[in-house]
């Protein structure tokens, strides 16, 4: 290493499961990138497993480049080869210097592309020790130490002003610490450095976003998507961005919708509840909601929609924290012959599966504008406007126990909405990834 500060040893081994090829054959081969520097492994004709068995070694004269793997089947008739998958390995993540072996799992380069497999990779990176403070304020930052970060990234400055990577960092350790001027102003350098680049707005960006300036921060990376339209960070700012907004107004809804239920006013927290699901279709959470007061509203049938629509989204909600759960014999609908089934009671329905470890149930009663009727020895019943469904416990105090809670959901002015949880907050967006 003496004309450069680092070395990276690359040993690319071997390939497996790729898309398959529509003429069953493929030739393989592996382009290797990193800082200028440019290598290929050999061509494997028909190989759909391949082995390389290539070493390479980088030459590193920048702390914080990126080695870039591309894999490639060449199309020699076609005259365009056809790309199968990228890895991209950050050196800053090496930097413990010990060696990296392992499959890995082949990305896209965009949504369109069609990519499957994986690449057996060793990997070691070896450097001098004047670039210590700089790979352990690095690694400060990603374990959320922001003091040591901070003072670490600001000594290598020092020392390495032209590694412009080096401001970014610190800018986040300064946003860490709660230090918007310190943070802004380092990503104002990036900016002024490299105009041209994308990373210097996606901080400032950062910072607004922080300090709830959510139009400026949205500006800062739209700019930083018309400088470099690819830019990772700035992609998923941006979208962050939209989760957040659509986090706020979803927010706002669901607890509109609460107060006007709480009220009894179970049409006007209808509406709040469509309005959420309308923001934030994916969220299982906002369909349970409009289900529960559908149900207080004596509106069964649209309850059961929604209520079956929530179970498609998530096929463990009726699973997740249940009032009650047990099997019962039930009488059928058609063939009046009683059936075992596994029950689970979960606010104000019930869901029955054919066995406890089924995923979907075979049906949900819902508990609005019904009642409960104890019967002789082990049975009872829970009546509803459409149908009578006739239970049968195994024992007496099994019995009991379901009528306790039955009753007591019975003698509730209406069905008691599920407390907040984490769930509400979760956006779902189709290009979230």
């Amino acid at each position: 290493m003496a004309d450069f500060p680092g070395k990276l040893h690359v040993h690319v081994q071997k390939g497996r499961d790729f898309v398959p090829s529509v003429t069953a054959r493929r030739d393989p081969y592996v382009v290797l990138e990193l800082d200028k520097q440019k290598f290929k492994t050999k061509t494997l004709p028909q190989e759909t497993n391949p082995a390389w068995n290539q070493a390479f070694t980088f030459n590193i004269s920048k702390p914080f480049g990126v080695l870039e793997m591309s894999v490639w089947d060449e199309k020699k008739l076609l005259g365009s080869d056809e790309f199968l998958g990228k890895i991209s390995i950050a050196l800053a993540d090496l930097s413990d210097q010990e060696s990296f072996n392992k499959w890995v799992v082949l990305q896209k380069r965009t949504d369109a592309d069609n990519v499957k497999g994986e690449v057996l990779v060793q990997v070691q990176y070896k450097y001098l020790p004047i670039w210590d403070p700089i790979y352990k304020g690095y690694q400060a930052l990603k374990n959320k130490n922001y003091p040591v970060a901070s003072r670490l990234l600001t000594e290598s400055l020092a020392r390495f002003p032209e590694v412009f990577n080096l401001y970014g960092l610190r800018s986040a350790a300064s946003l860490g610490l709660g230090n918007f001027e310190d943070a802004m102003s380092d990503a104002q350098k990036i900016t002024e450095v490299l105009p041209n680049s994308g990373e210097g707005y996606y901080r400032m960006g950062m910072v607004y976003f922080q300090a709830e300036e959510y139009d400026k921060a949205v500006e800062a990376l739209q700019q930083g998507l018309k400088n470099d339209p690819d830019h990772p960070a700035c992609l998923r700012g941006l979208n962050n961005m939209k989760k957040n907004d659509i986090k706020i107004k979803v927010r706002t809804a669901v607890a509109r919708g609460r107060q006007r239920y709480d009220a009894g006013e179970y049409d006007l927290a209808i509406d709040y509840f469509s309005d959420a699901i309308s923001l934030n279709p994916k969220n299982p959470t906002y369909y349970v909601y409009r289900s529960i007061a559908y149900v207080a509203a004596k509106n069964l049938a649209t309850a059961s929609e929604d209520a079956w629509k929530a179970i498609t989204l998530d096929p463990n909600w009726p699973k997740m924290g249940p009032t009650k759960t047990g099997y019962l014999e039930k009488e059928g609908k058609v063939n009046i012959m009683m059936k075992k089934r596994w029950f689970i009671l979960k606010d104000c329905f019930i869901f029955y599966f054919n066995t406890k470890t089924d995923l979907k149930p075979n049906g949900i009663i819902l508990l609005g504008d019904w009642d409960l009727q104890k019967r002789k020895k082990l049975y009872f019943r829970v009546v509803t406007p459409g149908r009578t469904y006739e239970m049968k416990a195994e024992t007496e105090r099994e019995r009991d126990e379901w009528l306790i809670v039955l009753e007591k959901i019975l003698n509730m002015s209406k069905p008691i909405l599920p407390e907040y949880s984490d769930q509400e907050d979760r956006v779902f967006l189709d290009d979230a990834g």
